[in-house]
């Protein structure tokens, strides 16, 4: 097969999924790729076509391909989502980024917002620069937010932070993903700013 033909004419749904994962995620492995209906061969095209790179990093002690926006995936998340930040991918937490990624495929994730999106929401909103942010946020129904909260899932803890107040119609869960050197401390300083944010919840992870 020449170059040429293997480069992508036009991307499937399939591939516009996993675009904006990685615009408000920053990361997936080859597993996570296809469990969004993206096969091993139709990323390496998407490699060869500058929407992703393919890199090489040591996830829980063997070398894995790492999924991440190229150029052109960038250029097509601000372009076609309703996105203004993409989310700040790190190379010394990619452990942390695929269990984000995996939350926000297991999760209802609408109108999802990065770490940076929150962040500067709350700055603007307050006038002050926060001191933590969270991964993400996403928003559910009432009902949604009732039935999270009552279920017993070892995927994920749950933390009703609505301190008793009447759940508006649709709410707002923060979604962190926690790492190895997180304190109590930590978690209650993402709990605090997850309130100021006004969300009625947070969902923590911290699986392997």
């Amino acid at each position: 097969m020449s170059r040429r033909s293997s480069r992508i004419k036009e991307l499937t749904p399939a591939d516009k999924r996993l675009l904006e994962q990685l615009s408000r995620t920053g990361v997936a492995d080859r597993t996570q790729g296809n469990q969004q209906g993206v096969n091993d061969h139709r990323q390496d095209q998407l490699e060869r076509s500058n929407f992703l790179s393919i890199e090489q990093h040591l996830v829980y002690g063997n070398q894995r391909d790492i999924l991440v926006l190229s150029d052109a995936g960038k250029k097509w998340a601000r372009e076609n989502l309703p996105i203004n930040q993409l989310y700040m991918r790190n190379n010394q937490q990619v452990e942390h980024d695929l269990r984000l990624t995996q939350m926000y495929l297991e999760l209802p994730h609408i109108n999802w917002k990065t770490e940076s999106e929150f962040k500067n929401q709350l700055e603007l909103e307050t006038g002050q620069k926060p001191i933590t942010g969270v991964d993400g946020t996403m928003e559910v129904t009432r009902e949604q937010f009732i039935e999270l909260m009552r279920q017993e899932d070892d995927r994920f803890t749950f933390k009703d932070l609505s301190m008793g107040q009447e759940l508006p119609a649709i709410c707002i869960i923060a979604v962190e993903s926690i790492g190895e050197t997180y304190s109590a401390g930590d978690r209650a300083d993402k709990c605090t700013v997850s309130v100021q944010g006004n969300c009625q919840g947070i969902i923590m992870s911290e699986r392997g």
